[in-house]
């Protein structure tokens, strides 16, 4: 009997699929295409007719979640309507939702983001994965920044604040927040976590009224 073949695109996604796994649990730089291969089942040259690199392979993933992502919180900020204090109100309590929703692959994006250590190099030669990180992280700043910015023109903001400063300040809470789930600590399964936690970054860009 002849052996089923996936067709090209089945395969392409079924190894999207085995590398983000292994991403997520070893580390970019641990992982190899020859481990791809053998769990997806294939050969690495066939590997290879799908994408040119390891790099290739994991910048995929790296778009593929990032336009998720965006995708979700661009619908929630539309939904707010005008108002920029409401918009960041939805990211900011649907935030935890989204790193449940997407477990594995900032999974994998934590180990890579840890595998980086304080050098601007890649290591031991391998191809360097700072830039594809920097250019996820880019798009949160970029849609933090809109709304900060207008929340300021508008005056539902600090005029004070450094916009870009403020974004990059939501980024590192969400960064922090991702790779402490893995602690699973019991504050996080707090009745009012969230709404607190929520309103400790809101009075930051608010201040006193």
């Amino acid at each position: 009997m002849a052996k089923h073949r996936m067709k090209a695109e089945d395969r392409r996604q079924q190894i999207m699929e085995v590398a983000q796994r292994l991403f997520a649990r070893l580390g970019y730089n641990q992982t190899t295409t020859a481990a791809i291969a053998k769990a997806a089942g294939v050969t690495e040259p066939i590997l290879y007719r799908h994408f040119r690199s390891k790099r290739d392979l994991f910048l995929t993933l790296l778009e593929s979640l990032t336009n998720e992502v965006i995708a979700q919180m661009q619908a929630l900020v539309q939904a707010q309507g005008d108002d920029p204090l409401a918009q960041l109100r939805a990211i900011c309590v649907t935030y935890p939702q989204l790193t449940a929703q997407f477990a594995e692959p900032f999974a994998m994006i934590n180990r890579a983001l840890a595998s980086l250590g304080g050098s601007a190099k890649g290591k031991r030669g391998l191809p360097d994965v700072r830039p594809l990180l920097a250019r996820h992280y880019e798009a949160y700043e970029t849609l933090a920044l809109d709304i900060i910015r207008r929340g300021q023109k508008s005056g539902s903001f600090r005029g004070d604040l450094d916009p870009q400063l403020a974004a990059w300040f939501l980024i590192q809470v969400a960064i922090g927040h991702t790779m402490a789930r893995n602690l699973d600590p019991a504050v996080f399964k707090k009745k009012f976590f969230v709404n607190q936690s929520l309103e400790a970054i809101i009075h930051g860009l608010v201040g006193s009224r």
